[in-house]
């Protein structure tokens, strides 16, 4: 293990211990408020120390009671202890013959998540993790004290289930993020290095909020102030490649060479968005604003052959779709609303429909 410490060694001691993916140094913000008054201890699991090697918890344990021991601490006012260094934090507390003051957890691996929630938090914990790796740390105070911010992963279909543990939150800021897939052993999302992200239109703006939150990091930050036309519209185009995706059993590779039926996914895709124009939106991203132009369209069939001919399908259409029925067949419900309500035609939305009818539900 490696130690840091703050303050004077003959004030108080404070025994921090750290959770998984970061290192001591995650406690700085709260020792250094209280290093004028207590000595902080700030260890670091031989998990995140290079040339080390964790051998056990209990080693973890001697090591922590050793150091106490050579810095001459007879008693430890208080222990404050995150996420899965609760453990770590209970076995010392069960073990050491040390007097200690208090106790503070913080997410301990014994709090009572619900099983709903759970898969919700894997794929934004999956990811965070990774970026401490990808920034070298940097993007380590933007997710454990960023200005009051929770991330939010599930799917369209989960977001009710959610909203009274929201309300009950006393968090300011709330970021919605959409899930991948989750498989046996793990959760499967792409990962292009790039997010869209904003506010409702009206709302105040949180550009700067996000600009501090992703500073550091390797993403690719597009500021978007209206997302409910953004993601109308981001509907409205991806519910047709889900049709193609229910027409070939997951396979889009069956449509390579198939113009005509291309077509007709761009065909819908223009009716989607003509209904959204047409009902008082706006067309975002602004690059699509041209949707019935000849430009519009020749990109637009050119990515949907390139999906068909090679493995980016998968990646990007049929896994989430084959994986995502019940979210894809509310998209669906819910865009037909939408369109019926505003008198808009769609029939050839309502055709390819019918030929992915035994998957939509």
């Amino acid at each position: 293990m490696k130690f840091k410490t703050l303050g004077n060694r003959n004030d108080p001691a404070v025994l921090f211990f750290h959770a998984m993916g970061v290192t001591g140094e995650s406690s700085e913000p709260v020792a250094k408020y209280l290093q004028d008054r207590y000595f902080c201890i700030l260890p670091t699991s031989t998990v995140y120390c290079k040339g080390q090697k964790y051998v056990s918890k209990a080693n973890e344990f001697r090591q922590v009671e050793e150091y106490l021991k050579s810095q001459g601490i007879e008693c430890i006012k208080l222990i404050v202890a995150s996420s899965i260094g609760a453990d770590l934090a209970m076995a010392f507390l069960t073990s050491t013959k040390l007097p200690i003051g208090h106790v503070f957890f913080d997410g301990g691996q014994f709090a009572q998540i619900g099983k709903g929630v759970r898969p919700m938090m894997t794929p934004f914990l999956y990811l965070a993790i990774k970026s401490l790796y990808w920034s070298k740390g940097g993007t380590l105070k933007k997710i454990l004290w960023c200005d009051d911010v929770i991330f939010v992963v599930l799917r369209y279909t989960q977001l009710d289930s959610v909203l009274d543990t929201l309300r009950a939150n006393r968090t300011k800021n709330i970021v919605f993020v959409s899930a991948g897939h989750r498989e046996a052993d793990r959760v499967v999302s792409i990962d292009l290095k790039k997010i869209t992200i904003g506010q409702l239109p009206g709302a105040a703006s949180d550009k700067q909020l996000i600009g501090r939150i992703f500073h550091g990091t390797k993403y690719k930050v597009v500021y978007e102030p209206n997302m409910e036309d953004y993601l109308l519209c981001h509907a409205a185009f991806v519910m047709p490649a889900a049709f193609a995706c229910y027409k070939t059993d997951g396979d889009l590779k069956k449509l390579r060479g198939d113009t005509a039926y291309l077509n007709r996914v761009l065909d819908a895709d223009i009716e989607g968005y003509r209904a959204i124009r047409d009902a008082g939106h706006t067309i975002l991203p602004k690059e699509d604003a041209d949707f019935e132009g000849e430009k519009y369209r020749k990109t637009c069939l050119r990515f949907f052959k390139l999906m068909c001919a090679t493995s980016l399908g998968k990646l990007c259409a049929a896994d989430h779709a084959m994986n995502a029925i019940d979210e894809m067949s509310a998209l669906n419900r819910d865009l037909k609303k939408f369109f019926d309500e505003n008198g808009a035609a769609y029939p050839t939305w309502r055709a390819l429909e019918a030929e992915a009818g035994r998957y939509l539900q």
